[in-house]
C-alpha cells in the first residue's frame, strides 16, 4: 500500500515492515515496540512485517493492517490495537468510524476500539473482505471474494455476477467526476454501474488486460489501471 499523510510524507508498507518518502528521499521507517498488554497480543518487528495497509486517523495516528492485526503509529512508537486478522483495507466514514476489511468480515472502530464485526449472516458475500471505498454521497462499499456491497441505512446491499457484476472477485471501488462507480475486478474485467445497472468491459471490448486492480483517472479524462501485465491506460469516454 501507499499513502500520503497530512504532512505530505508518502508511507509505503512492503512485505519487511514501513518505509517513507520525504524531503526527496526514502527511509526505512524504525518504530519502537510498546510493550504488549497480553502476552499473545503481537509486538512490533521493524523490517519482519507485512504490511498490507494503511490510514492516517483525523489525530495524526496511522494505522497500519498487517498480515496478522493492526498497530496504531505515533510519535515513532508501534502499538497493538487488533490480533488476528489479516488486514487487507482501512478506511474512515462520514460519522468518524474507523472500517477494516479482513479475513474475517468487515471490523468498525470507534474511539479506536472495536464496536462492530459483520459477516455473511449481516448480509456480506464472503468473509474476504479486501477493498473499501466512501462515495460523494458517503456510502460505504465493500468488495472481496463474493462480490460488491453497498452499506447504507445500516444495512448491506450485495451485488455478484447473478446482478450483472463483471466478477465477483473484487480489487479496487473508484467514483468517478459524475458520481458513476467502476469496479475492477481479479482478471475478469471491469464494470460500470450507473443508475442501479452494471456495464461490463473485457479484454474483448478493447482492455489492455481484465485485470483491474487499481483505478486512478487524470485531468484529461483517461483512466490509469494496474494489473498483473502492468500498467495501462484508458480513455473514459472509450
Amino acid at each position: 500500500p501507499l499513502y500520503r499523510d497530512s504532512k505530505n510524507t508518502i508511507w509505503i508498507g512492503t512485505s519487511r515492515g514501513l518505509s517513507a518518502y520525504r524531503n526527496g528521499k526514502f527511509e526505512v521507517v524504525d518504530l519502537k515496540a510498546v510493550p504488549p498488554e497480553h502476552a499473545t497480543d503481537l509486538v512490533w518487528r521493524n523490517e519482519r512485517m507485512s504490511v498490507q495497509a494503511l490510514f492516517e486517523d483525523p489525530q495524526g495516528t496511522m494505522w497500519v493492517g498487517l498480515n496478522g492485526g493492526i498497530f496504531l503509529v505515533a510519535d515513532g512508537k508501534a502499538k497493538m490495537l487488533l490480533n488476528g486478522s489479516h488486514v487487507h483495507a482501512i478506511k474512515d466514514d462520514a460519522e468518524g468510524n474507523i472500517w477494516a476489511a479482513t479475513n474475517k468480515g468487515l471490523l468498525k472502530f470507534r474511539d479506536r476500539k472495536l464496536v462492530a464485526q459483520y459477516t455473511t449472516p449481516d448480509g456480506l458475500p464472503n468473509e474476504f473482505m479486501t477493498t473499501i471505498f466512501r462515495d460523494s454521497k458517503n456510502a460505504m462499499w465493500f468488495g472481496g471474494f463474493g462480490g460488491l456491497s453497498k452499506f447504507e441505512n445500516d444495512n448491506f446491499t450485495t451485488y455478484t455476477k447473478a446482478d450483472g457484476l463483471a466478477g465477483n472477485y473484487i480489487r479496487t471501488i473508484y467514483e468517478d467526476r459524475e458520481g458513476i462507480i467502476w469496479i475492477g475486478t481479479y482478471d475478469e474485467g471491469m464494470s460500470r454501474f450507473k443508475d442501479g445497472k452494471f456495464v461490463n468491459y473485457h479484454e474483448t471490448n478493447g482492455l489492455y488486460s481484465s485485470g483491474v486492480f487499481a483505478i486512478e483517472e487524470d485531468e484529461r479524462g483517461n483512466f490509469w489501471i494496474s494489473s498483473n501485465r502492468g500498467i495501462y491506460r484508458v480513455k473514459r469516454d472509450e
